[in-house]
């Protein structure tokens, strides 16, 4: 009886790889259903003692390490099988992009709990911290943006250089927008604080300083007179 071979393995290989999917998953299921961890947090929610981290905790295990172990197991069994150079680079891809997601959920879901743990603080102490919120969506643009620029230079777009370029564009953009009357006003301001200052250290030189020292103020005096006149 001749072995029939799919994409380089044997039925037995998929079967092999499907149990062992099956297996880890319903380990998963159980321990996110029935686990210590999360059966003592949502006790405590369930009662309405569930401080500000338990709740940031549970979510973050049933929304983000759950989805993230089930991905794992699909990348066990995946191991399993007799893979070419071109699948294992796509699972090492697919890996990269799965891995980050979760990187940045965590670390956006953890500056938004210190986020409100600090208006938390701020309001015991009589204080109002509310303007802080609007920091959460900027970290969360940008967290996701560093994020998929990330993913595409690992795929092999390289977009960094791309996006730099844009940053420094906008700049000169920003820059260019600005009205000739707004430029030549922040000159002209600069030119009188200068010039302000050189009076003042001029009247702060003594009359018993050196001649040479009285007569370069004097001419700054002059240049500051003539340029007010």
């Amino acid at each position: 009886m001749t072995e029939r071979l799919f994409y380089g393995n044997e039925a037995e290989n998929y079967g092999i790889a499907l149990g062992t999917f099956v297996a880890i998953a319903i380990v998963i299921a159980l321990l996110a259903r029935y686990g210590p961890i999360t059966q003592a947090l949502r006790r405590r929610r369930n009662r309405g003692v569930a401080s500000s981290f338990d709740t940031y905790l549970l979510r973050h295990l049933e929304t983000t390490f759950v989805p993230l172990a089930y991905v794992a197991a699909a990348f066990g069994a995946l191991s399993t099988l007799h893979l070419d150079s071109t699948a294992r680079h796509v699972l090492r891809e697919v890996g990269i992009a799965v891995t980050t997601w979760a990187l940045v959920r965590i670390g956006i879901g953890l500056f938004r709990f210190s986020v409100e743990a600090s208006i938390a603080r701020s309001a015991e102490r009589g204080l109002s911290g509310a303007n802080l919120r609007s920091f959460v969506p900027f970290a969360t643009i940008l967290g996701w943006g560093f994020a998929l620029v990330f993913v595409l230079d690992e795929w092999g777009f390289h977009v960094s250089a791309i996006v730099a370029g844009l940053g420094i564009g906008g700049a000169a953009v920003a820059l260019a927008a600005q009205s000739p009357c707004a430029i030549g006003s922040g000159i002209s301001r600069l030119s009188r604080i200068g010039r302000s200052k050189s009076a003042t250290s001029c009247k702060s030189v003594p009359s018993t300083s050196e001649p040479s020292m009285r007569s370069a103020c004097a001419r700054s005096a002059c240049a500051v007179c003539g340029a007010k006149k």
